[in-house]
């Protein structure tokens, strides 16, 4: 599936996009998180969860309205992940 990353995240993932096989969004932050290693993690997870601050999209549907963590992933599927941003 193709995984956009935003803001902050592209510094740690050193990218924009990338593809990834993975049967749940659990286990696509894992994948991911082996690929760029533990500051991604880091950035993305507070424990067994999305940091607050983390939104993650499942074809422009936001995780938490779904199954959370469980939430399935196909291969057509299209996820975007990002951190919320503030500002003045």
């Amino acid at each position: 599936m193709l995984v956009k990353i935003f803001a902050t995240l592209r510094g740690v993932a050193g990218g924009k996009a990338v593809d990834v096989e993975a049967a749940d969004v659990r286990s696509l932050i894992d994948a991911l998180a082996v690929r760029y290693g533990p500051p991604f993690r880091e950035e993305v997870m507070a424990g067994d969860d999305l940091r607050p601050g983390v939104v993650l999209l499942v074809n422009g549907v936001n995780v938490r309205a779904l199954r959370g963590m469980g939430t399935p992933l196909t291969p057509s599927d299209t996820v975007a992940i990002f951190p919320l941003l503030g500002g003045g």
